[in-house]
């Protein structure tokens, strides 16, 4: 089932009410969304459903919820398509880090006497001064870097520094990078899962399967009637591999959120895992794209065609109030975002929109943080319904405290060359605790790990970044910093990529950044219910401009300056 709307037709909460009555009809549900908070909300909804069920000894089946990267960074795992891949990646690294040494050693032979050890300042004397090409010479600090942190008293010989650099660097490489590997060869692990599942005979000939018994091991155990002298036959591999899809399957119904900012591949590895007769997809149009593909189409499947039961597309918004409807409906006209949503709130009071001019300081937070509290209450919200508080995380970054050090972690840099530096948790926002002795409490969705986090209560005002508004809503939402993450936005690459398939954006690249950047404004506005508080850090920006505008044009808009 393809369910198609615009924003704030109430695809989601048709999805969301699929989900409750195949739960309680005997399906098991995998929910797959793109928001890692919308994970949380879904979560503590059908917890509430099925503690209701179960007080009614009613047995509900399996439901689980997940974003859809962390779903197939987890198949990948079971797979052991991550390994296999992953481990030829390390190979590949390890023979850039020996090709950079080999240079870097030639040139401290000629300088250095044959035999002497060495320390960290001779390697630094050494080099200095030394012509080398961008990728050596970033190479040079990094391997200068590792032996002033951790051998900047000791001098050894130019062997012994190798041995040590190498043996360290491979070690941080197999620990830190299988999820680092993951997320930048994100396309290309993603057309390795699909071979494995569809070209199993292929695959298995491309990465040697036969000789990796050892490394699938690793992902679980496989029968020792497919072992033959610790090889792994072919068939024993098509076996391991179907286990763990058909695994997936099990009577399960799969509903996937904002589907139409899937990819190609990822479309396709969800089709052919659980068949599109059990898939069940919304679908906002190209609208409401927010990554820099173009629009998934769900009716074909690795080129063949297939149908989907599609619903009548929803126009109408029950939702958003009227006020809201028109700003929203007004900037996406301004770059021919033909949003074309209708309100058909029925109430008298058509909601209200509220921009600020002023800087931002604690006072004014506290003022606005109450003031929209208390308007979500009075209307019988809660807390956690009263108020959705979005920060940029880009404009707003010096507002947050560092949070727990992780120590030392392997990254591989813009030069290619292995990286250790330290990686610090994002704390929490520096208002947060001068704000709850005023009798506020938060939910904080901007942290780097939300695994460890809890689900969010109904006395907590939830605050996270834009990025992970999608699917989720309040009674009043409160935007910070809109005019910087407009911009922060237009500077990502994935704006250069956005409707690759759009001639008329493709011959204006300014035009299309800008437009990719509105989406995701736009993903941002619709999430109010009744009332939008809109800062601006500067009135002079595009979308500074943009609502002044828009509050002289429109008297009921609360313009303050």
């Amino acid at each position: 089932m393809q369910i198609r709307g615009k924003a704030g037709s109430g695809k989601s909460t048709d999805l969301m009410n699929l989900t409750f009555n195949l739960i309680q009809n005997d399906n098991n549900v995998k929910y797959l969304t793109y928001n890692n908070v919308l994970v949380f909300e879904i979560s503590k909804i059908v917890s509430k459903l099925k503690n209701e069920l179960s007080s009614k000894d009613i047995v509900s089946k399996e439901f689980s919820v997940s974003t859809i990267h962390s779903f197939i960074f987890q198949l990948a795992r079971s797979l052991g398509t991550i390994k296999l891949v992953f481990s030829e990646r390390v190979i590949e690294i390890m023979e850039h880090v020996k090709a950079m040494v080999v240079q870097l050693h030639q040139i401290l032979k000629k300088k250095l006497k044959k035999g002497v050890e060495i320390g960290v300042s001779d390697l630094e004397s050494a080099l200095q001064g030394e012509k080398m090409d961008p990728i050596l010479l970033d190479f040079s600090n990094q391997y200068i870097h590792f032996f002033r942190s951790k051998y900047s008293k000791e001098k050894m010989s130019l062997k012994k520094a190798w041995s040590l650099y190498y043996d360290y660097v491979n070690k941080k490489l197999v620990s830190d990078l299988e999820g680092e590997i993951f997320l930048i060869e994100y396309d290309r692990i993603l057309k390795k899962i699909l071979d494995q599942i569809d070209e199993t005979e292929t695959f298995y000939e491309e990465y040697l399967v036969e000789d990796k018994l050892e490394v699938l091991e690793s992902t679980g155990k496989i029968a020792d009637s497919y072992k033959e002298d610790q090889k792994l036959s072919l068939e024993a591999f098509k076996n391991y591999t179907d286990r763990r899809v058909n695994g997936l399957k099990r009577k399960r119904i799969t509903m996937i959120d904002e589907a139409q900012d899937c990819t190609i591949d990822e479309k396709d590895l969800l089709i052919s895992i659980f068949g599109n007769s059990n898939i069940v997809v919304t679908d906002g149009g190209k609208e409401q794209i927010v990554r820099g593909n173009g629009l998934c189409n769900w009716t074909s499947h690795r080129g063949r065609k297939i149908s989907y039961y599609q619903p009548p597309v929803k126009y109408r918004t029950f939702r958003m109030k009227k006020e809201i409807v028109d700003l929203c409906n007004f900037l996406g006209q301004r770059l021919s975002i033909d949003l074309g949503i209708k309100s058909e709130n029925d109430s008298e009071d058509v909601g209200q929109i509220i921009i600020d001019f002023r800087s931002r300081n604690f006072d004014r937070y506290a003022d606005t943080i109450s003031n929209l509290n208390e308007k979500g209450l009075s209307y019988g919200c809660s807390n956690y319904e009263s108020l959705l508080i979005l920060l940029s995380s880009n404009g707003q970054r010096n507002e947050f405290n560092k949070g727990q050090d992780l120590g030392e972690k392997a990254y591989i840099n813009d030069f290619g060359n292995v990286e250790l530096r330290n990686k610090t948790l994002r704390g929490q926002w520096q208002f947060e605790s001068e704000l709850e002795k005023r009798g506020f409490r938060f939910w904080n969705g901007t942290l780097n790990s939300k695994s460890k986090s809890e689900l969010p209560s109904s006395d907590e005002i939830r605050y996270i970044f834009y990025e992970s508004a999608r699917g989720l809503e309040a009674w009043c939402v409160a935007c910070y910093s809109l005019d910087s993450f407009f911009v922060n936005k237009m500077q990502e690459e994935e704006a250069l990529n956005f409707s690759a398939d759009d001639l008329f954006l493709m011959a204006d690249r300014d035009l299309q950044k800008r437009t990719y950047a509105m989406n995701w404004v736009l993903m941002a506005l619709t999430r109010a219910i009744d009332t939008i508080y809109i800062q601006i850090d500067n009135q002079s920006s595009e979308i500074g401009r943009a609502l002044e505008e828009y509050g002289k044009l429109n008297p009921n808009v609360k313009t303050i300056y």
